[in-house]
């Protein structure tokens, strides 16, 4: 098996050809994008659209007052609750990657000199 003979130009004549938006950010961003609905699709529960539910019976839920001034719960939180993890995992990724940022364009920056 021969190689074809390379070209030294071949990476200039790649990224003339592609548009100027197409570059390291915008892949990674689409990336991130990509990946935030993947977990989006998992986390939410889609088994109720391929199987009915159960019959069960109906649960009330009741909240016990504690002493002092408690604080109140909105209904939606206590009706489903399930969405809590997801909003912290969003959360923590987000501050993830502003201090990723951040440190990225200190390190960038470099350090200055006094004068």
């Amino acid at each position: 098996m021969t190689t074809p003979p390379s070209d030294p130009k071949l990476s200039e004549r790649i990224s003339q050809k592609r548009p100027k938006w197409f570059n390291l950010q915008t892949i990674l961003m689409s990336g991130v994008i990509l990946f935030f609905l993947i977990v989006i699709l998992w986390s939410e529960p889609i088994a109720h659209l391929f199987f009915p539910p159960a019959p069960t019976l109906p649960i009330s839920v009741t909240l016990t007052v504690l002493p002092g001034t408690p604080t109140a719960i909105p209904d939606e939180l206590i009706a489903s609750s399930d969405q809590t993890n997801s909003i912290i995992l969003g959360s923590v990724v987000l501050v993830l990657i502003i201090v990723g940022g951040v440190i990225g364009a200190l390190i960038r920056r470099g350090p200055k000199t006094a004068k």
